[in-house]
């Protein structure tokens, strides 16, 4: 007979009251960011000009206002085709050359919303055009002297006309950019002209506009060698760059603009505060998380109407501007992070192709996925797991070996472990890079099973978004299996600074592996919100057997019965914080045979491939089930061979009995046990559809003894799912366990 412990139907009573979704361990802050946008837009929209379509504008500006209002909203998710932004378009078409900013901003609405590449290109001619000899800008052709806000408003609208096509020339960039390194001061920062009186508004400037234009040409001292081969034998280090991030981190705020600056730019400044932060990859200047501190202190400024200003420039163009600048900061900022770069070291060898990652991404953002996205450099001296996990992907590169302390090693081995995905390659293909990347891996990862080993071209990731079969011969890949999946990759060829030539046909290759790697480990829906906080499960001790604590065990068979170690731990800390449920967290591994083994009222069975148990084995099972006890089990990412061969034993267990589908009505999907359970999530492998969940059952004296889902459940818990596992989300992987642990406490 089942013992149960005593006290656990009174918790689990307690613990039906009230079940939250899992989402609510989340912060609350992206859905604040969402209204406040909302807020924002219907302002902008409720000022537009009904029969021109335009806003009022600044001045004699014709069409900045409107350029600046349309950008934010385009940018807020507003489609080209709604009716508002249709009449702007027209209105802006309209607006001959004049001004630098208009000109710009103009641009970069054309751009935005894929139209009018005719105008596009004919606004970059006259930018071009308008460039003072000592390389930056003015108003317009009425002349006068050049100032740095003009100056970057030229840059920003070029680079939105060379992403649409425009073709400009490599000389034109670095003379632009020599302009910001001739105008910065000693300590790193920029004035509106020249070097003295810094602002903060100007000093965002310049970090943008050295990004912007060092883009436009490697960054790295060697390049291609006769078209094909990368010699990257180290990174041209930007010292001007470096020194204005240093600046701003000293002299950051985000409620006022640093140094001299009019606090009438305030909105404006933390404009180009958010590109500075998104275009260097840097989260923290100095210690201070820009946008995590931007977003609160816009959401305690937004006035009832939507919009925001300062005491000066509280109405007119002013507000619509420091509106829009607003709108800008939040759209822009909370694009989801899809790379964090690893920075290790005490040197920069971690950074030898400076803008690899960032091409990467936007080779995803823009080539593959269709949707905006973003990197991020993270210092693992530094950083939490909480700070790798805000994306799934981990990369690492370098010459030298990396040899990294224990608390680095512990983090990088977490990160993994909690479902992340660490991706790594040898710049130059170096040695010593190589050597030193191989025994890390074998400190971080120690365990049977888990060597670095070469991938066969049979392997989901040569095929998981482009076909790359044909490659695996030439590329050699090695990986490690983490839990149900693939969790490092590693390539002692060069993938990196091949990244850092985008437009070479012969980095192309290691665009598709870097692409097939990501999308290995996740789709573009799977991204998180930059506000969102990924739960992390902390690693437990082996807890004390306490009484009226639930307990479950994991059955040991002889096929590999634990591929997803973890998923007990992490189903059982779920409880204990979301139910309620006093829980014995860490999993007991237990044989059928063992004496115990009737002690648990739910025991738990996964596997990937055919088992089989003994005949003593089967009777034990068949008793303990008969007695009370329920068998809770998942196919390993779907494996057919786990689920033929589960079924096989279920008939041998009661002859002439089968697993049956569970009823989409029965308590086990409702609330009346812990979760509505109607719809739930399918992982990428299935097609990311929301459906009514798959379990099957086998009924004994009317309660299901036995409940087994064809689809993984167990990997899904540990977030660990490559492109090929064919399950359920992690959110819903924890419902459905929740619930069917939920119903068979009360039986």
């Amino acid at each position: 007979m089942i013992l149960r412990r005593a006290g656990l139907t009174l918790l689990l009573s307690l613990s039906l009251l009230s079940l939250p979704c899992v989402g609510t361990l989340q912060a609350q802050a992206p859905e604040d960011v969402n209204r406040a946008i909302e807020r924002a837009v219907d302002f902008l929209k409720s000022k537009q000009r009904h029969g021109i379509g335009n806003w009022e504008e600044m001045g004699d500006y014709k069409g900045g206002v409107t350029s600046l209002v349309v950008l934010s909203m385009l940018l807020a998710d507003v489609s080209p085709d709604d009716d508002r932004i249709k009449k702007a378009l027209v209105y802006l078409r309209q607006v001959p050359p004049e001004y630098t900013y208009v000109v710009a901003l103009q641009t970069m609405v054309f751009a935005e919303a894929k139209s009018d590449f005719g105008l596009i290109r004919r606004n970059a001619k006259w930018l071009m055009e308008t460039r003072l000899p000592s390389g930056n800008w003015s108003y317009g052709r009425r002349g006068g002297a050049g100032d740095n806000s003009n100056t970057q408003f030229a840059l920003l609208g070029l680079k939105a006309a060379a992403d649409a096509g425009v073709n400009i020339n490599e000389e034109f960039w670095k003379k632009s950019r020599q302009h910001w390194v001739n105008s910065q001061s000693n300590v790193g920062s920029w004035g509106y002209r020249g070097i003295g009186d810094a602002t903060g508004s100007m000093s965002v400037a310049g970090i943008s506009s050295l990004i912007i234009t060092s883009r436009q040409f490697a960054s790295v001292k060697k390049g291609f060698v006769d078209g094909r081969a990368v010699r990257c034998d180290g990174a041209l280090i930007d010292e001007n760059l470096r020194r204005a991030i240093d600046w701003i981190g000293r002299n950051f705020s985000v409620s006022r603009n640093p140094a001299g600056g009019n606090e009438v730019w305030l909105f404006y400044y933390l404009y180009g505060l958010e590109r500075a932060g998104r275009l260097t990859g840097q989260r923290f200047f100095g210690n201070h998380d820009w946008y995590r501190l931007g977003v609160r202190f816009l959401l305690t400024q937004q006035r009832l109407d939507g919009s925001w200003s300062t005491p000066r420039a509280a109405q007119g163009p002013y507000l619509l501007c420091n509106t829009a600048f607003s709108l800008l900061f939040l759209t822009r900022g909370r694009i989801p992070i899809l790379v964090n770069k690893a920075q290790w070291g005490a040197g920069d060898d971690w950074n030898n192709a400076p803008n690899d990652v960032n091409n990467l991404t936007e080779f995803m953002s823009k080539t593959v996925w269709k949707k905006r996205l973003n990197w991020q450099s993270v210092d693992l001296k530094v950083a939490d797991v909480a700070a790798l996990l805000q994306a799934p992907i981990l990369q690492m590169s370098g010459h030298e070996a990396p040899r990294l302390p224990v608390a680095q090693r512990t983090l990088l081995r977490r990160f993994v472990e909690q479902g992340g995905l660490l991706m790594a390659d040898s710049n130059c293909s170096c040695g010593s890079f190589d050597q030193g990347f191989r025994t890390l891996c074998k400190d971080l990862f120690p365990g049977p099973g888990q060597e670095l080993k070469r991938l066969e071209p049979d392997h989901p990731v040569w095929t998981s978004l482009f076909d790359l079969r044909n490659l695996a011969d030439d590329w050699p890949l090695f990986g490690i299996d983490v839990g149900c999946r693939t969790g490092v990759f590693y390539s002692p060829k060069d993938m990196s600074c091949r990244w850092e030539f985008p437009t070479e046909e012969a980095s192309l290759p290691a665009f598709r592996l870097g692409a097939n790697i990501i999308a290995y480990a996740v789709g573009p829906e799977d991204l998180l919100d930059k506000l969102d906080v990924r739960k992390v499960f902390d690693d437990v001790p082996e807890d004390e057997i306490k009484r009226g604590y639930l307990h479950i065990a994991k059955v040991r068979h002889n096929g590999d019965w634990n591929p997803a170690p973890r998923a007990i731990q992490n189903l059982m800390s779920s409880l204990q914080e979301i139910a309620k449920i006093d829980v014995i967290r860490q999993q007991r591994d237990i044989e059928i045979l063992d004496p115990n083994f009737f002690n648990y009222p739910l025991v738990y069975m996964h596997g990937r491939n055919a088992f089989t148990l003994s005949k003593k084995e089967k009777e034990t099972l068949t008793d303990y089930l008969e007695s009370g006890g329920v068998l809770f089990a998942d196919a390993c990412c779907g494996s057919e061979r786990f689920a033929d061969s589960f079924r096989e034993m279920v008939e041998e267990l009661f002859p002439g009995q089968k697993l049956k589908p569970i009823p989409v009505e029965h308590e086990l999907f409702t609330q009346e046990i812990g979760y509505d359970l109607s719809k739930v999530k399918l992982s990428k492998a299935l097609g990311s559809r929301e459906v009514a969940p798959v379990l099957e059952g086998l009924e004994i004296d009317g309660r299901y003894a036995i409940i087994f889902s064809p689809y993984d459940i167990g990997c899904a818990l540990e977030r660990h799912q490559g492109s090929d596992c064919k399950g359920y989300t992690h959110e819903a992987a924890l419902k459905l366990a929740s619930n069917v642990i939920l119903y068979a406490l009360k039986q």
